[in-house]
């Protein structure tokens, strides 16, 4: 199992889809439990979807939910979870762009989930197909 040549980019995209996924819900649990704090310290105007924290707040923790499935998916070598992975993380990457020109600390994290999103897409894309075949 570990001899194959994409195990490595698997694992990655695995682990990685799944530690975005626990990070979704923990904002999601955070927006259920603290509105009335989110909503003094946040313009909640500008949140992708919807302007209540709340609703944010559940669509997040499912979307979490969702990624941690396709995280597991993928170290299980299930096919659905490529589909759904890739579907996901575009999806959470143009969520992510949508942080940009709030203010400094927001559009960093919204960078960065862009770019753990982008390892996600290409990972899943380019590494997690047929298996690949050593040529002798």
């Amino acid at each position: 199992m570990a001899g194959r040549p994409s195990y490595g980019w698997k694992s990655f995209v695995g682990i990685l889809l799944m530690v975005i996924g626990f990070v979704n819900i923990i904002e999601g649990l955070v927006g259920i439990t603290r509105t009335n704090q989110l909503e003094r310290t946040l313009n909640v105007d500008t949140l992708p979807i919807t302007s209540d924290v709340k609703t944010w707040g559940w669509i997040l923790l499912i979307w979490g939910i969702i990624l941690l499935m396709a995280g597991f998916g993928i170290l299980a070598g299930s096919t659905w979870a490529r589909v759904v992975a890739i579907l996901v993380a575009s999806v959470n990457l143009l969520i992510s762009v949508s942080f940009f020109g709030n203010h400094s600390a927001a559009s960093l994290w919204g960078f960065t989930l862009v770019l753990l999103n982008v390892f996600v897409i290409y990972g899943v894309a380019v590494h997690c197909g047929k298996e690949d075949e050593v040529l002798v």
